[in-house]
């Protein structure tokens, strides 16, 4: 009965690698879900999407996601940095803005790179270039208030003089030549 040893081990790694999948998947969900909430500060955004992190990864006990952005860092646990790693850059418009870690705090066997799986080292990427979506969405919504900003001064001030400062940005059809 050698061959139903070998479909049964067979079908128990392939259900293995399926259940590491859709916890990946569901942890991009996830962190898709947080960044989507514009209820959430950027901060606050950053923290969840850390602490979402460690339940997507093989070993999630021992797991600490890291996000760093400018001179903050965004943690999911307590630990110390371990040769354990994967590291992803956070980029914007080609510009390194942040970095995602992802720690494992206790050694683990080594499987395809170091004690993380190729897939999760897909994940980190993804999330990272998520990352870097968000945070120049934040930039550009940031840039446009900035600009907006005299125009709603400007709107208050209508009803005193009876001219909108926003007039010139009517729509007018190109006149014939």
């Amino acid at each position: 009965m050698v061959f139903a040893d070998d479909v049964a081990g067979a079908s128990e790694k392939l259900l293995a690698d399926l259940q590491e999948r859709a916890k990946e998947l569901s942890c991009l969900y996830e962190i898709e879900e947080i960044l989507a909430r514009p209820d959430l500060t950027p901060a606050q955004a950053l923290q969840r999407v850390v602490d979402s992190i460690a339940p997507g990864m093989k070993y999630p006990a021992i797991c600490v996601a890291v996000v760093t952005h400018g001179s903050f860092v965004y943690a999911s646990g307590i630990g110390h940095p371990t040769r354990w790693v994967l590291r992803s850059d956070i980029t914007v418009y080609g510009d390194v803005v942040g970095q995602l870690s992802i720690y494992y705090t206790e050694p683990r066997p080594e499987v395809e790179v170091g004690p993380f799986l190729d897939d999760e080292v897909r994940l980190a990427n993804t999330i990272a270039e998520r990352l870097g979506h968000y945070l120049l969405f934040q930039r550009l919504r940031d840039m446009r208030a900035d600009l907006e900003a005299p125009f709603r001064r400007g709107a208050r001030s209508k009803a005193a003089t009876g001219h909108s400062p926003t007039r010139w940005m009517r729509w007018r059809p190109r006149q014939p030549l």
